[in-house]
């Protein structure tokens, strides 16, 4: 019973992490890559599993614009034009915290709001 209740937690985490609309980094306190949801791949196609455990500067080091953004942590705009298409999102970065409430990291959070942005265009 105990091992199937880790299987459902596990299960659960992946279904609601990899659901999310929002692209989501998760970041240690060092900045290093300590996981990431397939929603992100579309602001920053460069993370694979290989960049699990590398510092978020190296991963991000081709795009000068993204660079900047992340590196100063606070929350802005960011667009996205791709061929297709342009995307804007509204960066987030929330604090994680431990159950001492000291902070062992950060969650970096690109909300997609092209729609509103098209709406009030």
């Amino acid at each position: 019973m105990r091992f199937q209740m880790f299987d459902v937690v596990s299960i659960a985490r992946a279904t609601v992490f990899e659901g999310l609309e929002e692209g989501v980094v998760v970041l240690n306190e060092n900045d290093i890559v300590v996981d990431y949801n397939q929603a992100m791949k579309t602001v920053l196609p460069a993370l694979t599993v290989h960049t699990v455990g590398r510092p978020l500067r190296e991963v991000i080091s081709a795009n000068d614009q993204l660079a900047s953004i992340l590196c100063q942590g606070e929350e802005c705009d960011y667009k996205l034009d791709q061929p297709e298409e342009t995307l804007h999102f509204q960066v987030r970065f929330p604090p994680l915290k431990d159950e001492k409430g000291e902070m062992v990291g950060k969650i970096v959070m690109f909300i997609n709001v092209t729609e509103r942005v098209q709406m009030e265009k």
